[in-house]
């Protein structure tokens, strides 16, 4: 990905020029950027003087490009790894007795509410896009996931399938 900023000035060419300075190395400082977290800087900053067209005349501008890549740990450690162990803890509704289906559905649905908490704090760091990216997929199968997990043990439970369940072995 790619970041562009662009400074234009308010005033007409002939009046105000806008240049990078050459005098003095072009240093991205970052220690004041929001989204650390997120990305992390590839390369230098490349600056450019441009001519812009307005509507009074020709504008100065200055235009700056910072190439970004996204940090991948970040999101398999807040969201895929804690969103597995999750749906993985949603089978633990079918090791209950048969007979207390209203303890099986509490630890069942705890974890399907766990499981949107999670997701709904992971699309807060998410950008937002016109498409369901790869983290949206997963998190959208994993809760469909525990939903049948949800219904299956409801199921076992009132029909008193002893074969499913592990105490009955």
């Amino acid at each position: 990905q790619s970041m562009r900023i662009k400074f234009r000035s308010d005033r007409l060419m002939d009046e105000v020029e806008l240049v990078p300075s050459t005098r003095y190395a072009s240093v991205l400082q970052t220690n004041q950027f929001i989204a650390e977290n997120f990305f992390r800087f590839v390369g230098e900053p490349k600056w450019e003087a441009r001519v812009g067209k307005g509507g009074a005349g020709e504008r100065s501008e200055l235009q700056l490009d910072i190439a970004c890549v996204r940090r991948q740990s970040f999101f398999y450690f807040h969201a895929f790894i804690p969103m597995f162990m999750i749906t993985t803890l949603t089978f633990s509704g079918f090791v209950g007795a048969p007979a207390d289906l209203g303890g099986r559905q509490a630890v069942a649905t705890t974890m399907v509410l766990a499981g949107i908490a999670n997701s709904y704090s992971v699309n807060d760091k998410l950008p937002d896009l016109p498409y369901m990216s790869l983290c949206d997929l997963y998190m959208f199968y994993c809760l469909f996931m525990q939903f049948l997990l949800v219904i299956g043990s409801l199921v076992t439970g009132v029909l008193d399938c002893a074969s499913f369940h592990a105490d009955r072995l």
